[in-house]
This record gives C-alpha cells, structure tokens and sequence, in this order.
C-alpha cells in the first residue's frame, strides 16, 4: 500500500546507489560567454541574429583551452541593461563577447554587417572590437574570423584540427542555411515546436540534399519528439535513424552526426553503452558541450550510477549556469541515494532560476515527504505550486492535485475546473493519450466519475488503435520496439483506473519484463 501510494505521488523507489567514485576534476579553462548580439535589421530577422549567434558560440567553443557558456543560460541576457560586471559575476566568466547584427536586403546583394567586442568581465576593459561587413555569401568566413580574432585576444594558440573546423561551410545554399537557422530556433522539447523545426529541416534539406548538419539536426528533432510523445513514438523512429544515417554518409566524422546517433541510442533504442561512445566522440568536435554533458549524465542515472551522474552534472552546471534544468541530474540523483538535503538545495536553486516554474514546487513537495517535512510546509510549497502551474503542464497538475488529495488540502485556493478545462484544450489539440488520461485522471479527483471513464476510455481505443494500425502497416512509416515498455505502461495505468483490473495487471507484468530495473534504473 505504501508503494502505490508513493507512486501516485509521483515518487518511484530506487535501491541505494553504488559507490563508485566520481571522474576527476578537468583542468581549469577561460571561461567565456557570448551575449546575444542584438538585431538592428528588421524584426522579423529576429531568428537570424540568435542563429547566427548560436553558430558564433559554437566556432568560439571550438578553441582549445576555452570554456564557453550554454545558450540556455545565456538567452536571459536578452535586451538586458545589466553591467558587464554583474553579468560575468552571474555566469562565473572571465570574458564576455557581444554584439550587434544587421542583415541588409536594400540592395541587389544581401548584405550581413556584425561589431562584435571581446570585454574582460573584472574591469570591464574591451580586449578587441571590430566592424565587419560582407556579403551575406561570406558569412561563414564571418563567423571563423570572429573566432580567430578572439584567440588572438586572448593568446589562445590555434591547433590546425581547430582552423580546419573553424573553416567548416555546412551548405554553399544560403537559402538552405536560412531554414536550418529557423530551425535552430524552434528547439526544444515542446511538440510544437519541434514540428516546426521538423519542418524548416526538410526545406532545408530539399534544397541541398547534401546538408549533413540539417540532416543531424532533424534526427535528434525526430529523437526528441518520440521522446516528448512516448505513446506517438512509433511514427519518428524510423526517421530519426534515417537523418543520422545519412549524416554519416555524407560526413562520417560529423560530430553532431555521433551527438544525434547517441539521442537515438538514448532516448529510443536505450543501449546505453552504445548512446556514451557516441556522445564522447561528439565531445571531440564542435559541440555544446554542456548539452552533451548533461545527456551523459542522464545515460548514467539510467544506469544507476548515480554518483558519476552527479559529478557530470556538476560540469554542466558550470557551463550552463543560468538554466533552471542545470542540476536536474542532481536533484534526481540525490533524491535516489537519499541525499535528501542535496536533493532539496539543488530545488531551491533551480527554483531561485525559474521562480515560475511549476514543476520544481512539485518536486520539491515530494522531497519533504520524503524528509517528514510537516504538513504546513507541503502545504505551503502546493501553494506555491497552485499559483504557477497551467493546464498546459497537464502532469504536473495531475500530480500536484494528487498530493493535495493524499493530504487533503483541498482548503488551498485552487480553481480546479478552469485547470480542467485547460487540461481538456491540450487533449483536443493533440488528440493525446496522455492528454485525454489526465484530464480523465482530473475529473476521477473531482468526482466526476462519468466524465473520467470517458476520457481515460478514450485514451485506451486511441492506444489500441495505433498499436493495430501500426502492426498492420506495410509502408515502413511506423515502427514499435519490440515489448514496448512505455505502451505496456500506460495501458496498465489506463485499465486500472477503469476498473479493468486483470488487464491492468496483465500489462503491468508486461511492463516490468519489458524494461526491468537492471535494464533502466531512471
């Protein structure tokens, strides 16, 4: 009883943690940011400018000696009149490089003119600056002289493997680099979004079939996806393992073609090992490198090596400072090795980053069951968990709802229904099994029995749907993994709460064989 009680909470039980020592310190590097550089061309180029310095930071990185800080930390800077003191202050860096760009159409040939200025953040002294205005066609040679430039600032020797990369042109289609730029904006883990860099990829791709960046890029869009939409998985697996294949045909020593191979490996075919040799030839060529960090450290947590997980994690906090998820590793890995304490300070951190941030209340909650925390305390951080969290965040309002009905808390000032008829909009726009499971999950909580069976029934003719109809296809466009732990899952979640009890637990059996612990510890 105890255990299903903890896992409608939300809280999963692992064994203790090995004791394996965490790898050894890497030497100290200069530690750099580059600011978004400010766009002074229409609003519309909006996309461009952050594009353009995303691929700056990423040739930047590239300099051996360097440490450069992830975009995640750094797009709070956005627009902002902060000094450049307090700004390296906040990130932990020696050297900030800013900017402005401009992409000019006026005339019959495009044109692209960007000032960077390398500053040292303890006087605020600018190193170099410089003017720069090409053809929009030599924007390439723009983003390598950048680079180079700043090495000379900074009496960093170039190693000929580093000129060779700092020399890459991914396409000589500009109008194909265009929608790959768009694309890099349209990141994420939101369904939407990576749709829509789906989207920008092919274009790209249809116009320089040749593309190998685009081509990475897309599978790990297509990895993302099927890892945002577990239960829809079947319909991207097979062209996230297509794009990376031809990545590698068309430049087998893409680093970003091992990074997306290793999201594959990862997050869809969970060979571990497999996923780790992949992300650390990634980590050899231009990379984020706290991004491919953060995806090592995640592969060890889901091999239960917990404290070589936290250790990782500690390097991507310090290359990515500023973003909220930095730690989550932490806090997760803690949690599991009931290091309580570290557990609950790295929440706190995260939510001093992201005080609206409706999940990290949740989490924290957990924490201080887990800490006999009283029932004030639980009370007052639900609250706090009430005033941030949207229908959109339909897990987390299940979750949340749930904790205040295991300790009946349902004096706190939440409008359940406006929270179940946002739940409600998400499982329309996606026509969603998860969607339409939580809000049905939403009304069981409220005692609307009717309406709860309808939707979690629902949710199971969709299921049951996709699984036949991908079985039954024979034009390659759906795959399902053989004994599908996430399908297996779901199902016995679903029949449970429709009183389908032996199916319930015939699927929950499936569900344990198909992944058992020793196969994913997280």
């Amino acid at each position: 009883m105890i255990m299903a009680i903890l896992i409608v909470a939300g809280i999963k039980y692992w064994p203790g943690g090995e004791s394996e020592k965490p790898p050894e310190q890497t030497e100290e590097r200069i530690m750099v940011a580059v600011l978004p550089f400010e766009n002074l061309g229409a609003p519309e180029d909006e996309y461009f400018a952050d594009g353009i310095t995303d691929e700056i930071t990423s040739r930047v990185g590239v300099l051996n000696g360097l440490g450069v800080i992830a975009r995640t930390s750094i797009l709070q800077y956005k627009g902002t009149t902060k000094r450049i003191g307090e700004i390296g202050n906040e990130l932990g860096v020696d050297y900030i490089l800013e900017g402005t760009i401009r992409w000019d159409k006026s005339g019959s040939v495009d044109k692209v003119r960007i000032t960077p200025q390398l500053i040292r953040v303890s006087d605020e002294t600018h190193l170099w600056a410089d003017n720069i205005q090409r053809d929009l066609s030599e924007i390439f040679e723009v983003q390598e002289e950048i680079a180079v430039q700043v090495a000379g600032a900074l009496d960093v020797a170039l190693l000929t493997s580093e000129r060779d990369e700092l020399e890459y042109r991914p396409t000589e289609n500009l109008e194909a680099y265009d929608y790959y730029l768009r694309a890099m904006n349209s990141r994420g883990l939101d369904r939407l979004l990576l749709l829509r860099a789906i989207e920008f990829l092919d274009k790209a791709i249809e116009l320089d079939s040749t593309f190998a960046l685009a081509y990475a890029m897309k599978s790990q869009a297509h990895s993302n996806y099927a890892f945002a939409d577990e239960l829809g998985a079947s319909e991207h697996t097979r062209p996230a393992r297509l794009a990376y294949q031809r990545a590698f045909e068309l430049q087998p020593d893409l680093a970003e073609a091992h990074l997306a191979r290793g999201v594959y490996f990862n997050l869809i075919e969970r060979d571990y090992d497999r996923a780790l040799k992949e992300f650390e030839l990634a980590l050899q060529g231009e990379v984020d490198r706290a991004q491919v960090l953060n995806a090592i450290a995640i592969v060890k947590m889901r091999q239960g090596k917990w404290h070589e997980a936290i250790a990782i994690d500690q390097e991507v906090i310090k290359l990515d400072p500023q973003a909220f998820l930095g730690g989550f590793v932490t806090t997760q890995a803690n949690w599991i090795v009931h290091r309580y304490d570290k557990a609950l300070e790295a929440v706190e951190r995260a939510i001093s980053i992201a005080p609206e941030s409706a999940i990290f209340y949740r989490l924290k909650a957990n924490l201080q069951v887990c800490m006999g925390a009283s029932i004030d305390m639980i009370q007052e951080t639900l609250t706090e968990w009430s005033h941030r969290a949207t229908g959109k965040d339909y897990l987390i309002e299940v979750e949340g709802l749930t904790f205040l009905e295991l300790f009946r808390l349902w004096d706190l000032p939440i409008d359940v229904d406006a929270k179940i008829s946002a739940a409600k909009s998400r499982a329309h726009e996606f026509q969603d099994p998860n969607h339409l499971f939580y809000t049905g999950l939403l009304y069981k909580l409220t005692g609307r029995r009717d309406s709860s069976y309808l939707y979690i029934d629902s949710a199971i003719i969709l299921i049951e749907n996709r699984v036949a109809g991908a079985r039954s296809d024979t034009t390659g466009r759906f795959e399902i993994l053989e004994l599908d732990h996430d399908i297996y899952d779901f199902l016995a979640l679903a029949y449970s709460q429709t009183n389908r009890h032996e199916q319930a637990i015939e699927h929950a059996h499936l569900a344990i064989e198909s992944m058992p612990i020793e196969a994913c510890h997280w």
